[in-house]
Formats: structure tokens, C-alpha cells, sequence
């Protein structure tokens, strides 16, 4: 008997799941002459059919995987058309970005010089840095000090909120008299712009800043026409102690030769002794006899009011020559600061001068001369004076002056 073997040959693909055809066993052989019984043949045509059915089978798994990959081919196909499309785009985008690289090329050079200007900047930052550093250790030790100051403040801050809220009790009760006085002021204000304004001289203006003076008299009883006066003058602390000469000579000799004293303050003028001198006998040249005030005469204030007068008086005592000193008597003065005005003597023309009228009484310092008016002008002092009593008068002008 003769074996015989049928394949199936058909190959399936799939993407996901590939069936290949079994291969078909005969189970009986037949030989030629021999007999074929009907159950070997019908156990082949069996085993035939059996592996027919099982290609069968692989041939519809192969025909769906089939169809399923060509669907997945079409939708590759669409994919692969979006992305020609964007492949189209991303050229497009490349090119663009070339074109800024180009440009961000040439930033990035300027980027460098930029760099290395900044490089000396820095180089200038960290110098200043140096600097600043000292400052900032001096300025640490500033703070340790001002930090004790805090301190302190703090506590007085503490001590002065007690005293703001005493002050705000205070601030309540003379809020009503702040009312009441604002009420005032405003009457008081209109009265005072009624009050004249009040000029005030100072002495010191008018002082004489001369070593010498030279003064032509007319008088009904002086002993001459000429009168010289010398000054002398000696720092005392704040103070300055005057000697001021006079003498008037006569014909080939001198006819009265006095020194009176004073010191200036620097509110006062202040008359204190004179002095009268021999002139001729065997005592020429030594003190006849000293007049001194008890207490000193003011002659000028650094306060003076124009047209104010202020009063002065002092006991006298006396030493004559060869004597003891006794009471003499007592001087009275009172004195009125006129006001300015320009006068004129032999030696020039002066102005801004102050007049000063005194009313003098006295015995042994100064005579019975009872009245006077002078002038004082300024660095120059006294350049004329008019005096008077009952028995005599006396005029005075500058004619010369030495500095």
C-alpha cells in the first residue's frame, strides 16, 4: 500500500497574530491489487478533513488579522501625511530660528564688550566696596555710642511721658485763658501800635578813643582861653579805668591843673574822684587837696532812653594837703540823653552826635555849676559843652584832637 501526504500551503500575515497551515497525516496506505476497505479509506478522508477544517479555521484567524493591518496601513498612511506636513512647518521653523541664532549671534557679541565694561565696573565696585568697609567700622563704633545714647533717651522718654501728661491737664485748664487772652492781645496789640517807638543810646558809642583834646574857652570867670585834656587808660578785667588831665595855661604858665578819675563797665560810665594840683608855691606839682565819691557818680548807661532822665548822688569827702580825709559834702546829678543831632566846633563839622543835658549840684566837686549841655560824638567824644550857674558861664569847642 502506497502513503500519500497533502500540505497546505498558505501563509497568513498579520501585524499582530500569524497562522500557518498544519501539515495533513494519511493514517492508511493502499498497494496496488490490494484491497481498500471502506473504514481505511473513510479514516483517511477523517484525518483530510480534519486538518481541511483547522486551515479553514487559520485561513479566516489570517483573513481578519489581514484586514485589520490594512486598516492600520490607512491610518499610518493619514499619520504619515499630518506629519510631512509638520515635518513642512518644522523646515519652516528651522530656518526662522536660523535666522535668530544669526541675530542672537551678534548679541551675544555685544553681550561680551558689555561684559567687559561691566568687568571695570566691578573692578571700581570693589574698590568703593574697600572703602565703604572702613566707613562701616567707623560707623559700627557710631552705633555702639549712639546705643547708650538710646538709651538714655529711652529713659527720658519714660520720665517726660509722666510730665505730657501733666502738661495735657495743664493744656485743658489754658485752653480757656489762651481764649481769653487771645481777646486781649488783640486789644493790646492796636494799643501798642499807638506807643511811640523808644530809641535807646549806648555810652560806649560815644566814648573818645583820643590821646589828647584841645578846647578854646569862653568863659565870664575861667582862668583862660585854651584848655588841654589828656587821657589815660587801664584795662581792669571787663572794666577800663580812666585819667583824664585837664590844664589851662595861661600867659607863661598854667592857671588850673585837675585830674578826675572814672572807669567804664560795660553798663556804666562812672565818675569816682578828682584831683586838684598845685600850680605855683614851693608844693607845685602835688595834690592840693582829693575830692572822692562815697559812691561813684553815673555819668552814662549803656540803656539810655531818649528823653528819659536817671539821677545819681553821692556824699563827698575830702583830703586837703598835709591832712586827713573828712566829710565835704554831697553831690547830686541828674541826666537826660537828648537825642542826636550835628553840631559844628572850630575843628570840623560833626554828626550823629548825642546831646546830654545834666542838672549838677554839688560843693567841693564840681562848684555851684548847676547846668549843662554836651556833646559826645562817636570815636570823638566830647566835642562841646555849655555850662551855666548863677555867678558864671563857660563855653567849650574842640579845636584840635590826637589819636
Amino acid at each position: 500500500m502506497k502513503k500519500i501526504t497533502l500540505t497546505a500551503g498558505l501563509i497568513l500575515l498579520s501585524l499582530n497574530t500569524t497562522a500557518f497551515a498544519a501539515d495533513v497525516t494519511i493514517p492508511n496506505t493502499f498497494s496496488a491489487g490490494s484491497p481498500a476497505v471502506a473504514a481505511d479509506v473513510n479514516a483517511n478522508f477523517s484525518a483530510v478533513k480534519t486538518a481541511v477544517d483547522d486551515n479553514n479555521a487559520r485561513v479566516t484567524t489570517n483573513s481578519t488579522n489581514i484586514t485589520n493591518a490594512t486598516n492600520g496601513i490607512s491610518a499610518n498612511t493619514a499619520s504619515a501625511a499630518t506629519n510631512a506636513s509638520g515635518i513642512a512647518s518644522n523646515a519652516s521653523n528651522i530656518s526662522t530660528n536660523s535666522s535668530t541664532a544669526v541675530i542672537n549671534a551678534a548679541g551675544v557679541a555685544s553681550n561680551a564688550s558689555n561684559i567687559g565694561t561691566q568687568g571695570t565696573s566691578i573692578a571700581t565696585n570693589a574698590a568703593n566696596i574697600s572703602s565703604n568697609t572702613s566707613s562701616a567700622s567707623t560707623n559700627a563704633g557710631n552705633i555702639t555710642s549712639n546705643t547708650g545714647n538710646i538709651s538714655t533717651n529711652t529713659s527720658n522718654i519714660s520720665s517726660n511721658s509722666g510730665s505730657i501728661a501733666a502738661n495735657t491737664n495743664s493744656t485743658s485748664s489754658n485752653a480757656s485763658g489762651i481764649a481769653t487772652n487771645t481777646s486781649n492781645i488783640a486789644t493790646n496789640t492796636a494799643a501798642i501800635a499807638a506807643i511811640p517807638s523808644v530809641t535807646i543810646y549806648d555810652y560806649r558809642d560815644y566814648n573818645t578813643t583820643a590821646t589828647d583834646k584841645t578846647f578854646n574857652v569862653t568863659s565870664s570867670s575861667y582862668c583862660a582861653t585854651t584848655e588841654l585834656r589828656s587821657y589815660v587808660r587801664t584795662p581792669n578785667g571787663t572794666d577800663t579805668d580812666v585819667e583824664m588831665t585837664l590844664k589851662a595855661p595861661a600867659t607863661g604858665a598854667l592857671c588850673r591843673h585837675t585830674i578826675f578819675k572814672s572807669t567804664n563797665t560795660p553798663t556804666e560810665k562812672l565818675l569816682k574822684s578828682k584831683d586838684n594840683i598845685y600850680i605855683n608855691g614851693p608844693n607845685i606839682g602835688l595834690i592840693s587837696n582829693a575830692f572822692r565819691l562815697e559812691e561813684p557818680i553815673t555819668l552814662g548807661t549803656s540803656s539810655m532812653a531818649k528823653g528819659s532822665a536817671f539821677a545819681d548822688a553821692s556824699k563827698i569827702f575830702v583830703t586837703p594837703f598835709g591832712s586827713t580825709e573828712n566829710l565835704n559834702g554831697v553831690h547830686l546829678q541828674t541826666t537826660y540823653a537828648s537825642g542826636v543831632e550835628s553840631v559844628t566846633v572850630p575843628l570840623d563839622t560833626y554828626n550823629n552826635c548825642l546831646k546830654i543835658y545834666e542838672m549838677r549840684s554839688s560843693n567841693g566837686f564840681g562848684g555851684d555849676r548847676s547846668n549843662r549841655v554836651s556833646w559826645y560824638c562817636p570815636t570823638v567824644g566830647l566835642v562841646k559843652r555849655l555850662e551855666y550857674s548863677t555867678t558864671d558861664y563857660t563855653i567849650r569847642e574842640l579845636t584840635a584832637i590826637t589819636f
